[in-house]
């Protein structure tokens, strides 16, 4: 998987909806975030079609999470609206020193990296924020 400015962005749209505690409108976060309301618009039709985010309708509708912060990864978040056939290294041809060279090492590296993603979740993340922004001094 290749994370692209929209794999960036749904993060990105993610953490904040965790770290509000209310609905969050497409517009809300565009506004704060400094982002295209049109583009997370897209970001966010794939995040409720993966089943991350759910929404209400109506004047005081929204986003939410669809599920605990503990069971969102950035792995997940990624995986709903990257391309999930692209990979982050350009595979080789079939050569033989390609063939090994692409087994035992870029294969490797990207199972870590899918490692290292679906090991941190959105409450981690929140967690951190909130721990920054404590430790923060303003003069």
């Amino acid at each position: 998987m290749k994370i692209t400015n929209k794999g960036k962005y749904a993060v990105r749209a993610m953490l904040y909806i965790a770290c509000s505690n209310h609905l969050v409108s497409v517009k809300e976060v565009a506004k704060d975030e400094e982002l295209s309301s049109r583009y997370l618009e897209q970001i966010f039709f794939s995040l409720k079609k993966s089943g991350l985010v759910k929404s209400k309708k109506g004047p005081n509708g929204g986003y939410s999470l669809a599920r605990n912060d503990s069971k969102i990864t950035v792995g997940d978040i990624l995986k709903a609206v990257e391309d999930k056939e692209t990979s982050i290294i350009d595979k080789y041809d079939n050569q033989n020193l390609n063939v090994v060279i692409q087994k035992e090492v870029w294969d490797k590296v990207e199972e870590r990296i899918e490692e290292v993603l679906g090991g941190i979740t959105l409450d981690k993340l929140r967690n951190k924020y909130y721990e920054r922004s404590v430790n923060m001094y303003y003069i």
